[in-house]
Formats: C-alpha cells, structure tokens, sequence
C-alpha cells in the first residue's frame, strides 16, 4: 500500500489530471482466496482525482469502491479513513480536499447488530 501511495502522490504532482493515480486493494492474484480460507478485502480501489471546483480552485476528489460493508461495525470506519486518506494526500499534492465519492455493493447489518441498529433509529425518529 505503501508504495502505491508513493507512485499516487509522485503521478498526481508530475500530471494533475491524470485518471491513473489508483491504488488497489484487491489483486488479481486474490482471487484464489474466494471462496477459501482467507477474506477476500471489503475494499476494492481507492481513485483519487484532481479537478476544478465551482470557484476555479483545484481539489482533490477521492473515489472509494467498495464490495461489502458491515453498517452497523465498520462503515463509520470505512467513511472516516477515506476521508483522512483524501485530506493526506490533498495535502501532499497541494491543493485542497474535494468530495469523497463512495459506491458500496453490498451495504448491510447482521441479525446479532438489528436491536443496536433499530433502537438507535429510533432515537433518530424521536429526535427528528
């Protein structure tokens, strides 16, 4: 990861409108894992972006795809870290952090999670 991140802030500097600066998650050579004894990773790709935004100024947009995220354990992690992984990255390229873009396949909460997951949209119903 590493290393991706390296070549992702060297290819966002020497060309800022490249569609190149990705870094992957899930390898090829992962997919002898579906199915078997080790997880295949929830996250996929991040995809980071320079464009203009409505005021001229650069910004750094991150596009995050993910196969699967647990709602009620990790999706509150999964928001947060990509974040933090767009403002680092807009800050070593310079420019400003723009919009995170998150696309989920498979957005879900396991059976054990629904009473935490129901009273707390029921405090939401009360409040709202």
């Amino acid at each position: 990861i590493w290393d991706a991140l390296k070549a992702v802030r060297a290819e966002l500097i020497r060309n800022p409108d490249t569609r190149q600066a990705v870094i992957p998650i899930f390898h090829p050579t992962d997919v002898k894992y579906i199915g078997g004894e080790r997880r295949v990773p929830c996250s996929m790709y991040y995809d980071f972006l320079i464009r203009q935004n409505g005021k001229g100024e650069k910004v750094l947009h991150i596009c995050y795809h993910q196969r699967s995220s647990d709602f009620v354990q990790h999706f509150g992690n999964d928001i947060y870290l990509a974040w933090r992984l767009m403002e680092y990255v807009a800050q070593e390229v310079g420019v400003k952090p723009g919009y995170l873009y998150h696309t989920i396949d498979s957005l879900h909460a396991y059976k054990k999670d629904w009473t935490s997951l129901a009273s707390n949209l029921e405090d939401l119903q009360e409040k709202y």
